[in-house]
Order: C-alpha cells, then structure tokens, then sequence
C-alpha cells in the first residue's frame, strides 16, 4: 500500500469514528436513559414500578429523579411510564433491578422474565431485594454519599463483593443458579437507614421465591463455599467474658466437596476449606506466638463450627445456595432438582477446615 493509500485510509477511519461519535450523541439526545428499576407489591392484581433517571445539570452536574407507574404488567407499566416522559424510555444503560420483600416472597421471575427478553440488559446489572421499605422510597431518596442512586446501589454491592465478604452476585449469577440444577438464587438486601444506604445481607430463594435470609456476618462463610478468593474479614472470639478477639483478614481460601456413596439416595459430601489468613486486628495487650498459636486453633474450631452451622441452615430451609447438588450431580445419573429436594434435607453434610496464619499484620 502506498504512502498516499495509507493516509487516505487513516482519514476515513478517523472520518467513521467521529460519525459514530456523532450518532452515540444523537441517539443519547433523542431518548431517556433509565438507570435504575424498581418494583413494587401494592395488592394481588397490581405492581407498581419506579424508575431512576439521570438529570443533568451545568458542567458535569448530575442528579437523580424517580417517576412511577401503577399496573397489572411490567409492560402497561412501561407503557405509564412512558407516557410521562417527553423523550422514549431506553433501558441500555439499566444498572441495578430492585424488588420489595413481598414480591419477592410471591416470586420474581415473572418481572425477571422481561429483562430476560430485552436484549438492551447487560447480564452485569445487580439485582437486589429491599428491606423494611419500599422500592420506591429506596430510588426516590437523596442520598450524600452519591447523587446518582443507580450508581450508588450498584457501586455499594460491587465494592462488598470485590473487597469485602459479599459472595458474586449479578443478572447472569442469578440466572445460573435459577436455572442450573443443584443449586438455588440469591440477591443481596438493602435497607435505608437515614440518608445512607446498607447491604443486610442475602436474601436465599427457594426457585424463584424467597426462603430465608443470611446476616451480613455469615455471607463470608456462603463466600468460601463457592469462591476462590482474597479479601473478606472473619473475627475470632477467643473469651466473651474478657472481650477478648482476633480480626482474621483472608488471603487466599480454596474448598473441595468429596462426595462419597454417590450413586447411593444417601450420599456423604465432606467439604475441605483451605484458607490461609493474616491476623490484622487483636483485642488483647501482646500478640506473641503463643497467642497466635491459640487464635489458630480458636479459628479452625469456630471456622468449623460456624460452616457446618450454615449448612443445617439451609438443609431446614431446603434451600441450597452453596450449590452442594451440583457436585452431588457430576456424579449421580438420575440426578434432578426433584430428587435433590427430597435428599438435600438429610442428606450428610460435613466441612472441616484447614488454616494457616501466614502474619499478623499487625504492628507491636
């Protein structure tokens, strides 16, 4: 290709992306971007569905501003809501999907069902439910910490569960566990307190419907059953009398499930966790290695404790979000979610642990 040839191509490149830049313009002047949904149980014929707008001011001011609609459909309520726009409604940009404790309790996948269907939804957008409040109220709120209270809700759950103890959890998380066989859904849940916003916990579905709910505390355990991961916190009381605890801070956890007589409508599953942590935080005077020593053995025996307390959890809700049916399924041929919610109530269950302290992280 010739000199002149290559910069006449260069200039038609540069020629399309602006073009492309100019019709992203257009289009974004032309509709009303939606942010965030929300919705609603108001009676047993009839939803009602917020959604967050962005408005933007001078400079790079932005603020967020609700409408909502009352209907028997998700689509006569797009079809309201709609009629209080004075530019169409694009959903393209859609960050978080929240539903009210009752719809959730009724069940989801009829308003899910819809996001399915519209190929402008990422597969990245959260899902969440609310507590105590509605979802209304939840996107109608101005809040400090963000004015854009879709990117507040998103940006709350992604940080919990990239830094903190929330195990992964978004459209396409969602979906896999609702569909997979061997393993159930669950969506964090917000409150409002004031004018911030916190995760509570999870909420755990049984199919599509709300089952039971997981603290804030035990969603790091939730989180070493499915994920290979770095971050998270766990604190180790060593004497409830004296006050008296360590702050364990996860560097790396791995577990396994072994699952014996699997042919068998009585099989035995023993999980192995492997984490290996740093204590980052004691309540005590001296952090020697006789102290450390006992935080060890105090952590390997609560560790334990705590993991195999979650698991009669969810054999008495028969609900299984650490996804156990799915091991027991590679190896069981007539394995289906029907036999496994007969089985998974007393089916044998049992997770030991394995920990190393690799350092204290902490300055004496």
């Amino acid at each position: 290709m010739g000199k002149r040839a290559q910069i006449m191509l260069v200039n038609l490149l540069v020629l399309c992306l602006l073009l492309a830049g100019c019709v992203e313009r257009n289009i974004l002047d032309e509709v009303q971007i939606i942010h965030a949904i929300g919705y609603d149980y108001i009676d047993e014929n009839h939803i009602e569905g917020t959604i967050s707008l962005p408005v933007y001011g001078s400079g790079e001011e932005i603020s967020s501003e609700a409408i909502s609609a009352i209907s028997r459909t998700t689509k006569d309520i797009r079809l309201f809501l709609d009629a209080q726009s004075s530019k169409p409604l694009h959903t393209g940009k859609v960050s978080a999907v929240l539903f009210d404790e009752k719809l959730t309790e009724l069940g989801l996948m009829r308003i899910v069902d819809t996001f399915v269907r519209d190929p402008r939804i990422g597969m990245r957008i959260q899902l969440a439910v609310v507590e105590d409040i509605s979802a209304k109220k939840l996107l109608e709120t101005t809040y400090p910490l963000e004015v854009d209270v879709a990117m507040y809700i998103s940006d709350l759950i992604e940080q919990n569960i990239d830094q903190q103890n929330m195990p992964q959890s978004n459209f396409h998380v969602f979906l896999s566990n609702f569909y997979g066989q061997g393993r159930d859904p669950f969506l964090p849940i917000l409150r409002q307190e004031g004018n911030v916003m916190k995760i509570t916990g999870l909420a755990l579905l049984k199919e599509d419907r709300l089952a039971g709910k997981l603290e804030l505390k035990d969603c790091f355990l939730l989180k070493i059953l499915l994920e290979r991961f770095g971050d998270g916190s766990y604190e180790v009381v060593l004497n409830a009398e004296d006050n008296e605890y360590a702050m364990l801070r996860n560097i790396e956890s791995r577990t396994t499930f072994d699952v014996k007589k699997p042919s068998s409508t009585n099989p035995e599953i023993r999980g192995k966790v492997e984490l290996a942590g740093k204590i980052s935080e004691y309540s005590g005077h001296t952090l020697g290695q006789e102290k450390v020593k006992e935080i060890h053995k105090a952590t390997q025996k609560q560790l334990k404790k705590d993991l195999n307390r979650l698991i009669d959890y969810f054999q008495e809700l028969n609900v299984d979000p650490a996804g156990i049916g799915d091991h027991v399924r590679r190896h069981y041929a007539g394995f289906s979610d029907e036999v496994w919610d007969e089985m998974f109530p007393e089916v044998s269950v049992d997770i030991d642990v394995d920990i190393t302290i690799k350092e204290t992280g902490i300055e004496e």
